[in-house]
């Protein structure tokens, strides 16, 4: 099995805001639906974890979900 290789952090970023989806729930559901490129993590925060900051970063949306408000 070979070791995924993932889309630069800015420019998956870019991609996902432009998107406008408006929550994490979003997210999921536009990864299970078959439209997600290949080099786009299903788990951001996993995959650039040197540059991850939140999922409302991720996003670009300024909404804050109740899962990293409680952190």
């Amino acid at each position: 099995m070979r070791k995924q290789t993932w889309r630069n952090f800015k420019e998956a970023r870019e991609l996902v805001r432009a998107l406008k989806l408006s929550s994490m729930n979003e997210y999921r559901k536009y990864c299970k639906s078959g439209n997600r490129p290949e080099d786009i993590p299903t788990n951001p925060g996993s995959a650039y974890k040197t540059e991850w900051i939140s999922f409302t970063d991720w996003l670009g949306n300024g909404n804050i979900s109740s899962q990293e408000k409680s952190k």
